[in-house]
């Protein structure tokens, strides 16, 4: 049965193990977190001595995987046999696993862990673990923009945090796709506030060492509001400290202010076109997610679509230039003042 890698996690930790588990892909954080739960939960620190096998896929064959798997614990209930680096596993071993994963033994828990690649669901055996009910099998994918802020936001829960829209926003910002990165900052907040506190976008600035007075996710809201003093201060800020608010940094959060945009202002024109028809339209808000609804109304207000769309291709060549392609002479500082200045007057 397959089902999704935190879920997963969380049914070894509530319910116990299934005696069959594959979990593969790109994203090493959810093997980790598998592997972690079952070391955890499924043996003792004493029962480990005797019945945990950990095995390597470049090094094993399917006899020796079965002959472990088969072998009853000793003076426990159940052995955990872990196969780290499935992906190394030769395909013939996998077909030869078949007959073990078609009724696999109940005293044993069984776990590939099959790294940085994804399963061939086309393989027999690989079709007998997704099909079996008594069989997890989850695709540590990497995650969605969207999923990465849903990512925050549970794992703020089980720290007992309350994260709000915009402080989870800028962690993902800062920190990209680096799951592991942001557990630990997480983390480290929930040691430095009390259980229970709602965590506000200053203290992830704060905590990650962006300034207090400045930092660029305000940008795209003095853009919106058209307010030049402080877009202006803020990029002058920025400008003399590159290193902590480096160009490409700053073109990826306005891309995803002006993406979101854009794509508010679609449905509403579309919108336009059902009222004629006299069909009802759609709310945008619903559709795309967005953290600072204000801002984005503001934007809505200040800029049409054709603007938004110029300001997409002027974020576009800056992104080009920051990476030093047909980039011009200038230093970066003087690139992130240009792009500003034709953000605002665009």
């Amino acid at each position: 049965m397959q089902v999704k890698p935190m879920d997963l996690v969380r049914e070894i930790r509530s319910s116990g193990a299934s005696p069959l588990i594959l979990v593969g892909g790109a994203e090493g954080f959810f093997l980790d977190e598998v592997e972690q739960a079952l070391l955890e939960t499924v043996l003792s620190e004493e029962e480990k001595s005797f019945n945990l096998d950990i095995i390597y896929g470049s090094e094993a064959n399917a006899e020796q995987i079965i002959s472990i798997a088969k072998s009853y614990p000793m003076m426990a209930e159940r052995r955990l046999v872990l196969v780290r680096e499935a992906q190394n596993l030769h395909a013939r071993e996998w077909e030869k696993l078949a007959p073990y994963l078609n009724a696999p033994s109940s005293s044993t828990v069984l776990a590939f862990l099959h790294r940085n690649k994804d399963p061939d669901k086309r393989r027999s055996a690989i079709k007998s673990i997704i099909s079996s009910k008594s069989a997890r099998f989850s695709e540590a994918k990497p995650m969605s923009e969207e999923g990465l802020v849903d990512f925050i936001f549970a794992k703020a829960g089980q720290n007992q945090l309350k994260f709000d829209a915009r402080a989870a926003f800028a962690l993902k910002e800062l920190l990209g796709s680096n799951l592991s990165r942001i557990v630990s900052e997480i983390e480290k907040i929930r040691l430095s506030v009390p259980a229970g506190a709602e965590i506000k976008l200053e203290k992830v600035i704060d905590q990650v060492g962006l300034s207090r007075e400045f930092n660029m996710f305000d940008v795209p809201n003095y853009l919106a509001q058209r307010n030049e003093v402080r877009l202006m201060r803020t990029t002058m800020y920025m400008a003399r400290n590159t290193n902590k608010y480096p160009l490409p940094m700053l073109v990826g959060v306005l891309y995803n202010f002006y993406s979101k945009l854009l794509a508010i202002q679609s449905i509403y024109f579309e919108n336009q076109r059902l009222q004629k028809q006299g069909k009802p339209g759609r709310d945008p808000f619903r559709v795309i997610r967005v953290f600072d609804s204000a801002n984005m109304h503001s934007a809505l207000k200040s800029l049409t679509m054709e603007k938004t769309a110029k300001s997409l291709e002027i974020l576009r060549e800056y992104d080009h230039k920051s990476k030093g392609i047909h980039r011009s002479s200038a230093p970066e500082d003087a690139l992130m003042k240009e792009l500003m200045l034709k953000l605002l007057y665009v």
